[in-house]
């Protein structure tokens, strides 16, 4: 999930990924999360919807499936409702297939991600793009996004450049009321977001401007806190 800021590359942009698609085994999503990773997500403090990752296995490859929902109630109608949904493929730590879909309070879009040669074509509501091999999906689970300078774009389609900074180290609050200490990292470029890392390279919490200009936050129900270290 991902909010664009400033005017997108051209329709056909080439930009490189910086890892390998090698995933060691501390960066496993699943020795990291377990089967599923869920989110509270908070718009000014109130709760209006969930986040949620789930992993498979099929032999070699790792499934995910995404879904992040979204209604803002006023006076006990719906005002706003916003669903993502996606389905990706993994091939180690490189993206081999994806597809998601917006429903954006009635307005759909759709997004999908395909190899190309050595690379990825991209395609979405903006347009087609290219991108390298490595180049990582804004899904935000991933740790090893944070050493790179583009992303791809799970909602328009685009490769967004960007800088990814660390910030300082924090301490994060779960939904059941215990803290965690993690890594802040600040998007500047073409998005603007917050994503905090725990020591072990686990997604803990994100927060971002919404279009309305409320501010979005994510707070951790379940992703692997409780897992044995991935270092041990």
């Amino acid at each position: 999930f991902a909010v664009a800021l400033t005017t997108p590359p051209a329709a056909a942009t080439t930009l490189t990924g910086s890892q390998s698609c090698v995933v060691t085994p501390a960066a496993d999503p699943q020795r990291l999360y377990g089967d599923q990773i869920r989110f509270d997500v908070r718009r000014n403090g109130d709760l209006v919807g969930s986040h949620t990752v789930s992993f498979t296995r099929d032999g070699e490859r790792l499934e995910t499936s995404t879904r992040f929902e979204v209604a803002v109630d006023v006076l006990f109608i719906t005002a706003y409702r916003y669903v993502y949904a996606s389905e990706a493929t993994w091939s180690g730590a490189c993206l081999e297939a994806l597809t998601a879909t917006t429903d954006d309070d009635g307005k759909e879009g759709a997004v999908r991600v395909s190899r190309s040669g050595q690379g990825l074509l991209v395609s979405g509501p903006q347009g087609t793009a290219s991108a390298a091999r490595a180049t990582l999906p804004t899904e935000h689970w991933a740790y090893a996004v944070v050493g790179d300078d583009a992303v791809i774009n799970t909602i328009t389609g685009r490769v967004n450049r960007v800088d990814i900074s660390p910030a300082v180290s924090e301490t994060v609050k779960l939904a059941d009321g215990r803290a965690v200490t993690a890594q802040r990292y600040v998007y500047s470029g073409e998005l603007d977001n917050e994503v905090w890392y725990d020591a072990e390279g686990r997604w803990v919490k994100m927060r971002f401007p919404a279009k309305d200009g409320s501010s979005i936050e994510y707070v951790c129900v379940t992703c692997g806190i409780d897992r044995v270290s991935s270092r041990s």
